[in-house]
Parts: C-alpha cells; structure tokens; sequence
C-alpha cells in the first residue's frame, strides 16, 4: 500500500511537535503548598527568615525561566532590574515610606523602567551576542551600584533600613512567621500572574519569538 500524501517524516515530526506538553499535575502542587503552610510551626525564626529570602530570590529564578524557557532568550543580567527594585523598596523605606504595597509597587514600576530602556537595545541582537548583552549589562549595573556611594552605599550596602509595614500606620514586619507570610503571599500572587499569562496570547508570542 502506497504512504499517504504528506506522511513523510516531516510530517510525523510536525504532528510530535504539535502534541500538548504534559503539565505538572495537582498533587505535587498541594504538596508544596501544604509544606509552605506548615513552616511558621516547624521553623525556628532565623530558618524563616532564610526561607523567605529563598522565596523572593525564587522570584528571580522564575523571570529567568520566562525568557530562557518560553522566549528562548538565555540571559546573564535579569539580576539587574532585580537590583534596581530592591534597591528602590530600600530607597523609600529609608525616606520613610515603609508602606510594603507601595514599595513593592514602585520596585516594579523602576524594574519594569529600567527593563525598557535596557531591553530596547538587548533584544536586537540575537544568540551569543545576546547573552553577552545581558551580561554586560549585569555587570554595568553591579559597578553602578559598587561606586555610587551617595545612592546605593557602595559596596557597604544600605544600612539601618526600616521594617516594612503592611498598612500606613500598621506595626512593622518584624515577626519572622509574618514577614514570611507576606513574602509568600507576594510570590504566589506572581506565580500565579506568570502562570495566566502564559496560558494567553503573551504566553503563546513569547514561544513564537522562540521558535
């Protein structure tokens, strides 16, 4: 019997490529959530303190994964508009802006600035020249922030910044159980943001710039 028109091995190769990917089912998910849930009550302060680092460097991690993974744009610099965010957040606790939604806001707003501006000369090239760009531009970023000392502090860091407060007048974030709620209450809110955005249009031209 004679192979239908079109069944060469291009055609099984687009119809491979054509099935859905196998997404990560529901149990290994409420097992992380209940593990998250239960560690205020199994942790000692400083270990929910480390935790909610990990937490908030996850974030990094995860933004990495969008343009690695989904846009197909490995990157050495995203730590950059990281740093900008959190040094903002720093910036206006500092001044005495210790209001956590507002800083979170701002951190954003400056990344998301500084995203733009970077990003419009970073994604006309392409490949290896692509990942160098990033890298400089990390590394730009690290320099500024080692020699502007009236900003940033130099390479001592900012010191003595206030606790955030979750409300206006509201007490400051100083319990470990509490700080860690928050920052794993703004991380799943992210996830979840990454995770609807990517089932949508967005999702779909980021795997479109890839392929």
């Amino acid at each position: 019997q004679q192979p239908a028109a079109g069944s060469g091995p291009v055609n099984r190769h687009l119809r491979l490529r054509l099935r859905p990917r196998r997404t990560t089912g529901p149990v290994p998910w409420a097992v992380l959530v209940a593990a998250a849930a239960v560690t205020p009550w199994l942790a000692s302060g400083s270990t929910l303190h480390t935790t909610a680092r990990l937490v908030a460097v996850g974030l990094l991690a995860a933004s990495v994964a969008v343009l690695t993974t989904h846009a197909g744009l490995p990157t050495l610099g995203q730590v950059a508009p990281y740093a900008v965010g959190a040094y903002t957040s720093a910036l206006l606790a500092g001044s005495g802006h210790t209001n956590a939604p507002v800083a979170l806001a701002a951190s954003a707003l400056a990344a998301a600035v500084f995203s733009t501006l970077t990003g419009a000369v970073v994604t006309r090239t392409r490949g290896v020249v692509f990942l160098m760009v990033t890298l400089a531009v990390g590394q730009l970023t690290t320099i500024t922030a080692g020699k502007w000392n009236s900003l940033t502090g130099g390479t001592d860091g900012l010191a003595g910044i206030p606790a955030a407060t979750l409300l206006p007048d509201g007490p400051a974030l100083v319990d470990p159980a509490l700080l860690y709620w928050y920052v794993l209450a703004v991380a799943g809110l992210v996830l979840v943001t990454r995770w609807w955005l990517l089932r949508g249009p967005a999702g779909m031209l980021l795997r479109g710039v890839r392929d």
